[in-house]
């Protein structure tokens, strides 16, 4: 997920990494400042062998199935940067995930949890 803020956003785009510590799940948000996702079901469909050109969207797939296989889920949405957010929900349990609101992107900023935001490096030597 950090590899797609690295491949499809500008050098020096500033991005977020939040984790949340729930009793039944964790849930992570990667957010960016870049030119966001226009048609997130697209992206999605990409990483099923849709066939479209551009980005296989393989890597976005593989967390999908990584939180569903858990009893979670995957959205995307925008992100308050003004590019793309992901969500994963991710079920320690491995049961499936009581609906509480945590649906969409998670905007509230609540205490105990893990956030670092930092400007992507420009190329590495």
């Amino acid at each position: 997920l950090l590899g797609n803020v690295f491949r499809h956003t500008p050098e020096g785009t500033a991005f977020a990494v939040d984790v949340h510590n729930g009793e039944d799940a964790v849930i992570v948000l990667v957010s960016d400042a870049g030119p966001g996702i226009s048609d997130p079901e697209a992206a999605m469909a990409r990483g099923r062998g849709s066939g479209s050109v551009g980005s296989t969207g393989l890597g976005l797939d593989i967390v999908r199935r990584l939180a569903e296989s858990t009893g979670g889920d995957m959205r995307i949405g925008s992100s308050v940067l003004g590019g793309t957010e992901v969500r994963i929900w991710i079920q320690l349990d491995g049961r499936a995930p009581v609906r509480r609101g945590h649906r969409g992107p998670v905007r509230r900023r609540r205490p105990g949890k893990l956030v670092s935001t930092f400007n992507r490096p420009r190329s590495l030597p």
